[in-house]
């Protein structure tokens, strides 16, 4: 991957319905890494990107988030509204604010 950390840490996270897994592109967001081989993420158009990893995503000072995967190839960061509900997450969405 190109680029430094430091422009890694400025891509956002999305909010996803469509995804069961939080999945980042970037090895930079990571506290701890598994290697993990094996496994496909389909995506919307249908390409599939290999799961190589999975970790904790967390920053200093804000919530831990388990369980991320990462996707070889994916360039955007994602997370799962199901996974964070499912992890006793509350998600609320209202006008202008989730």
């Amino acid at each position: 991957m190109k680029g430094s950390s430091k422009d890694a840490k400025k891509k956002p996270w999305y909010l996803d319905i469509g995804y069961s897994r939080h999945m980042t592109g970037d090895k930079q967001w990571f506290n701890s890494f598994i290697k993990k081989e094996g496994g496909l993420a389909t995506f919307e158009n249908n390409d599939k990107g290999q799961i190589k990893a999975k970790g904790i995503r967390a920053k200093k000072d804000s919530v831990k988030i388990d369980d991320v995967q990462y996707i070889e190839g994916l360039k955007l960061n994602l997370l799962s509204i199901h996974q964070l509900y499912d992890s006793g997450f509350e998600v609320i969405f209202k006008p202008n604010i989730c």
